[in-house]
């Protein structure tokens, strides 16, 4: 068997005693170069290489010639198809089912067409090579590939050139060449008429470069790749790539890169997750460590970590995944369909916003146009593979997409488009303000009707919560992203800080308000955002039941408000930080809090945070083993029946009923929890009624009652799950973990904590490791 290149290239090295590094500098290619085609990655070099590596090994005429040779493609092969890489990973699914339906015979259509679409890079042609393989027996006539450069910089291949060189490659002579599209198609529909063959139609720009490449009768069979979705083509299968799978890409780093790899397992995840799991960046990866020591992945995986540096690592001189997204950009910005280009433009733009994925509505704000054009050219976008449709109004940016437009943005274009983003969503919470029907204070004083106006289309209030469930993990994003930029950016972020309470409470994102909250309140300038900021972290901190913290930042916010004039709000602010002082177990520091907020509320006339402050007056004395706590918690019920709705007045029991608990007395605990629920449910109050449960369920257990701790506590997960509370249903499956553990039910219990250790996991809560000491308990 004649020897590969690589292996001509090995010895010859070897036998002059040359390093790869030194031969690839004395040839004046890269080293990575030759590891390549060393170990025949890259087979058939061209003949500039291989004239520059014979140069670099001094070779003689034999030598030379050898080299040379080896590197000239077989001819005269039936099968006119370049082997698929040594290397080709997973896909399995997609074979089988492409393979299924390119053979079905009868059940086929006469000439099947399967189309491969996505991203450059994602391994389309790889996959069609690899499929022809496992066909050749089924098309024992011939496979033949046409690459129709329909996304290269020298433009996509005519039909008519197309159709020259497929009837070249069945033994027409250019002299017998028809000169026109329709004729040379009909010549070639007879030239494959009656044969069973496989067309691969590789790297088309649009339906009609291939329309008239294809067959007209049954026998072969057609796969198409492209970037861009085909919708015109009838009656074809098609396959959408996505980019790999965790271990699909482990799997092909280690087959590129060595057993090196696999030395160094936490340092390849981390190139995998920085090369987005693209199949041709997770390559380019790989063959950075051929020949490399173990120790040369964890140095890979940190320059990887700096995104100007991946882009850099990942290019392979122009073959890379900067070139193959440059020319998927460029053939956009420069087509003459006005949508095309409109979407090129709104690209890079897109690119600049820290978040997982982009609502048409950001996207319009973005691109100054109606929602209905963003649509247009959202669908633009995901058309040639550059973004991915999520839901009819949600699209998602490829992390390295993303990362090749982080290079070229200009700053001032990048400060544009996210306060556009910042407005946005701030225009949206502070319209639900105005749906909230919350009491007037210095929140809503401080804010300008200009804020919302962008939102006046958005009339439904639960439209608009759903909207904002939507956005709010890039809302997140955005705020932390603004907070370390620009002052105009930073100033955005206060106003989108303040107003995001309305939706943490209408919805119990405490996580969100909390981050949102913690992030804006360093940024803000003045005494009153600044103090409302801090108040509101350190209040959605405490319903995480992350009390410690939660006073911390509740201090800082009376520290500010020391200096200005709003007494209603001073007093709120020391009542609640008085409860959390309460709930943190740090009981001088809340008598003296809430003594302060009882004498603002008796001057003031507040009468909420009077009962509030006696509540917790309650509380503090229940600790101190005071007889004088039921007094407090009488005052507080006949204040708050004056003072507010139903639904508020089923806090103070709850809070009661947590004093009693505390102190043993259960009988008492669970008449007022069961108050709690019962004023609730006949306010129908939705989110807030698994808290509920949960409290009443848990309280039983307690008192000794593990079978009716069930009930509430199932119900209570129930309603966790409907609301999307993650919290509470983290919360609610350890309690419940818990109780069957009691009753003996260890199976449903480890089930529980299972879900509840992924739940607090995977957002790095503290309540994992309960859940974890619970799991090694049982």
């Amino acid at each position: 068997m004649n020897e590969t290149f690589g292996a001509v290239l090995r010895r010859l090295r070897h036998d002059r005693g040359l390093t790869q590094e030194r031969l690839a500098e004395t040839a004046g290619i890269s080293g990575q170069a030759v590891r390549l085609l060393e170990t025949d990655r890259r087979r058939f070099p061209r003949p500039s290489t291989v004239a520059a590596l014979a140069d670099g090994l001094r070779c003689g005429p034999g030598d030379r010639e050898l080299l040379l040779s080896a590197s000239k493609r077989p001819s005269g092969q039936s099968r006119r198809l370049p082997s698929a890489p040594p290397d080709f990973t997973g896909r399995a699914d997609e074979i089988k089912e492409l393979a299924g339906f390119l053979t079905a015979g009868p059940a086929t259509p006469a000439v099947p067409i399967a189309v491969i679409t996505g991203m450059g890079g994602v391994g389309k042609t790889s996959l069609a090579l690899k499929l022809a393989e496992g066909l050749a027996q089924h098309f024992p006539d011939g496979q033949l590939l046409l690459d129709l450069q329909g996304f290269g910089r020298s433009g996509a291949l005519d039909p008519l050139a197309g159709l020259g060189v497929l009837l070249r490659s069945l033994g027409a002579s250019d002299a017998d060449l028809p000169t026109d599209v329709a004729s040379a198609s009909a010549r070639f529909r007879s030239a494959v008429a009656g044969r069973r063959m496989l067309l691969i139609l590789d790297n088309a720009a649009d339906s009609a470069q291939v329309l008239p490449l294809l067959p007209g009768t049954s026998g072969t069979a057609v796969v198409v790749t492209s970037r861009r979705q085909l919708p015109e083509l009838a009656g074809v299968r098609q396959i959408q790539l996505d980019a790999f799978s965790d271990q699909e890409a482990l799997d092909l780093l280690g087959d590129v890169g060595g057993a090196t790899v696999l030395a160094e397992s936490d340092a390849a995840e981390r190139i995998v997750r920085y090369c987005a799991r693209l199949p041709l960046a997770v390559r380019i990866a790989g063959a950075h460590l051929i020949g490399r020591p173990a120790s040369a992945v964890g140095v890979l995986a940190d320059r990887l970590a700096d995104l100007s540096d991946r882009m850099s690592m990942l290019d392979d001189h122009g073959r890379g995944v900067r070139s193959s997204i440059e020319v998927s950009v460029e053939q956009l910005t420069a087509s003459s369909d006005p949508l095309d280009a409109a979407a090129g433009r709104l690209l890079p733009r897109l690119a600049v916003l820290d978040g997982a994925d982009v609502s048409t509505r950001v996207a319009s704000r973005v691109a100054r146009v109606a929602p209905e054009q963003a649509e247009r050219l959202l669908d633009r976008l995901a058309d040639v593979s550059l973004m991915e449709a999520l839901t009819p109004t949600r699209y998602r940016l490829h992390d390295l997409v993303a990362g090749y437009f982080d290079e070229i943005v200009p700053a001032a274009e990048r400060r544009t488009v996210r306060c556009a983003a910042l407005e946005t969503y701030s225009a949206m919470v502070w319209q639900l303000s105005r749906m909230s029907r919350m009491p007037s204070g210095p929140r809503e004083a401080w804010a300008d009707e200009i804020w919302w106006a962008d939102a006046a289309d958005l009339q439904d209030r639960n439209k608009l919560l759903d909207l904002l469930d939507d956005e709010r993990a890039d809302l997140v994003a955005t705020v932390r992203q603004a907070v370390e930029a620009s002052p105009a950016e930073q100033a955005l972020a206060v106003r989108l800080g303040v107003g995001i309470k309305y939706y943490g409470i209408a919805r119990k994102r405490w996580a969100e308000w909390r981050d949102v909250a913690g992030a804006a309140a360093p940024a803000a300038v003045e005494a009153l955002p600044k103090a409302m900021l801090f108040a509101d972290h350190g209040l959605a901190q405490a319903e995480l039941n992350d009390f410690g913290p939660a006073a911390d930042a509740l201090i800082r916010a009376v520290g500010e408000l020391t200096s200005i004039e709003v007494p209603e709000y001073e007093v709120t602010t020391l009542a609640n930080l008085s409860h959390v002082l309460e709930r943190a177990g740090r009981t001088t520091e809340g008598l003296d809090y809430a003594a302060r907020a009882l004498d603002g509320a008796l001057a003031t006339g507040l009468g909420m945070e009077e009962a509030e402050a006696l509540l917790v007056l309650g509380m503090l004395h229940g600790k101190l083993g005071s007889p004088e706590r039921p007094a407090y918690f009488a005052r507080a019920i006949e204040a708050m029946r004056s003072a507010s709705s139903p639904r508020m007045l089923a806090m103070p029991f709850q809070m009661i009923s947590h004093s009693y608990r505390e102190t043993g007395d259960f009988a008492a605990a669970v008449e007022s929890s069961a108050e709690s629920l019962r004023l609730l449910m006949a306010d129908n109050a939705g989110p807030y009624l698994p808290e509920a449960h949960e409290d009443l369920g848990w309280t039983r257990y307690l008192s000794g009652d593990a079978v009716g701790a069930l009930e509430p506590l199932t119900e209570a997960l129930r309603g966790a799950q409907e609301f999307q509370l993650w919290d509470r249903e983290g919360s609610v499956r350890l309690r419940l973990a818990q109780v069957l553990t009691a009753l003996d039910r260890r199976d449903e219990a480890r089930e529980h904590l299972d879900r509840a250790l992924e739940i607090y996991g995977s957002r790095g809560m503290a309540a994992a490791d309960e859940a974890r000491a619970l799991l090694d308990k049982l």
